[in-house]
């Protein structure tokens, strides 16, 4: 069993006001990057970082500004593109319900359905970034894993991955695939925790960055997609480095990388590292030692 994804990184872009004019253009490009994706690469889900549609480091009042209903206009315009072009579409916006601000990824199938809309739970912040809890409310669960041809998927966002908790709830909830849209400057996260979770819970990981400088706030690009082995499947460089030997899978439209990739259950990888690490099987994990995970540290 396998699909294609096609992952996103965009490269920032400043705006001199925050209004509809800036969804607009997120937009536009949206629909040449699935187009180029479906069209060229026959990519089946296309995906896009952490609040692609309004941008990340633009301020509370921003967020407030751009920040829609889950139903809303934009989602309107994205289900028409999926079913267009007949692929999976993952995205990033604010998402705004009554008072409330979310950070949210929403996951539209082939026939313009939602089939998740995740709100992040673990809100990044250090004694001198305060931008996202100042922004949004915090979700409170962790989504089902949702199937998409034939695949099951979970979604966080960003800081979630960095904490083992999410993913491995992910991973015993049916999970084969985790999709990670962030908006990341700490190249650690990219190359070591995405690839630690892939690996220990035998799962494909997709970690989707954003690039460039966005309002004096640098992002370091590095999107990856790692096997459940551990292993690069996909990888873009880093901002200041387009050697060749740093891409994976990886393509360029308009000076933008794509990572393109197969996910396949039945690949090499998946089966040789559940024969020679058998994590989940019934010797594996012993869960009655392990009850002080879900207790708060002293």
């Amino acid at each position: 069993m396998s699909v294609r994804l096609g992952c996103f990184q965009n490269e920032c872009q400043s705006f001199d006001v925050y209004d509809e004019r800036v969804t607009q253009v997120n937009l536009e490009k949206m629909k040449k990057i699935v187009k180029y994706c479906s069209q060229e690469k026959q990519v089946e889900m296309v995906i896009f970082n952490e609040l692609y549609l309004c941008g990340y480091n633009i301020g509370v009042e921003g967020i407030k500004q751009l920040a829609e209903e889950s139903n809303g206009s934009s989602f309107q315009i994205i289900s028409q593109l999926a079913k267009e072009y007949k692929v999976g579409i993952v995205y990033g916006y604010a998402e705004r319900q009554d008072s409330f601000f979310f950070n949210s990824v929403q996951v539209v199938d082939i026939n313009g359905l939602s089939l998740i809309n995740y709100r992040k739970t673990h809100l990044y912040y250090n004694p001198s970034f305060n931008f996202e809890r100042e922004a949004f409310s915090k979700g409170n669960q962790l989504m089902e894993p949702f199937s998409f041809k034939g695949l099951k998927m979970g979604i966080l966002i960003c800081w979630d991955i960095e904490f083992p908790e999410p993913a491995r709830v992910l991973k015993l909830l049916g999970a084969e695939v985790i999709i990670v849209p962030t908006a990341n400057n700490d190249p650690l996260a990219n190359h070591i925790t995405s690839r630690s979770r892939a690996y220990e819970n035998q799962v494909f990981v997709c970690y989707i960055n954003r690039i460039g400088i966005e309002n004096g706030k640098e992002f370091n690009g590095e999107s990856v997609i790692f096997g459940p082995d551990g292993q690069y499947i996909a990888r873009s460089p880093p901002s200041n480095q387009n050697q060749e030997e740093l891409f994976l899978n990886c393509f360029t439209v308009d000076n933008e990388f794509i990572l393109v990739a197969d996910i396949d259950m039945n690949c090499e990888g998946n089966k040789k590292t559940k024969e020679y690490n058998p994590f989940f099987e019934e010797d594996g994990r012993r869960p009655p030692l392990y009850s002080k995970v879900v207790q708060s540290a002293k």
